[in-house]
C-alpha cells in the first residue's frame, strides 16, 4: 500500500490590518487647526454588587447575605433618586448537596427597573 498523503502545509500568517489613518484636522472657533482627539478609555469601574439564584446578595465591598422573600411579594431592592429596582420573589423547594439537604427558599422571578432623566429628590422641588 502507498503511504497516506501528507497534510497540506500550514497557511502563512495573515498580515495584520493597517492602522487607521490619523483623524483629519478641524478648524476651531478661532480659525486655528486642531486635531480631534480619540476617545479616552473609561475610568476603572467602582465595586459592583449583585444578587443571584435563591437569592444570594453580594455587596459592593465584599459582604454577602441570603435573602428570603415571601411568595409573590415585590421588594424595592434599590431605591434612589432617579432610579429604582424592584424584585418579585416566589417560594421554591429544592435540594442541595446531592439531595441530602432540602431547602425551602425563594427565587427572584421578576425584576423591574424605573429610571428617570432629570428626576430630583422631592426636597429639591420644594421652595
Amino acid at each position: 500500500l502507498p503511504p497516506p498523503p501528507l497534510p497540506p502545509p500550514p497557511l502563512p500568517p495573515s498580515p495584520s490590518p493597517p492602522s487607521p489613518p490619523p483623524p483629519p484636522p478641524v478648524m476651531n472657533i478661532d480659525g486655528h487647526e486642531e486635531l480631534i482627539k480619540p476617545p479616552q478609555p473609561p475610568p476603572s469601574s467602582p465595586p459592583s454588587a449583585g444578587a443571584q439564584q435563591d437569592p444570594h446578595i453580594y455587596f459592593a465591598h465584599g459582604g454577602q447575605s441570603d435573602f428570603r422573600g415571601e411568595d409573590g411579594v415585590s421588594y424595592n431592592f434599590f431605591p434612589s433618586p432617579g432610579i429604582s429596582l424592584s424584585i418579585k420573589t416566589e417560594d421554591a423547594t429544592f435540594l442541595l448537596h446531592g439531595g441530602r439537604l432540602v431547602v425551602h427558599g425563594s427565587f427572584i422571578t421578576e425584576a423591574h427597573l424605573v429610571a428617570g432623566v432629570g428626576v430630583y429628590p422631592r426636597e429639591a422641588h420644594q421652595a
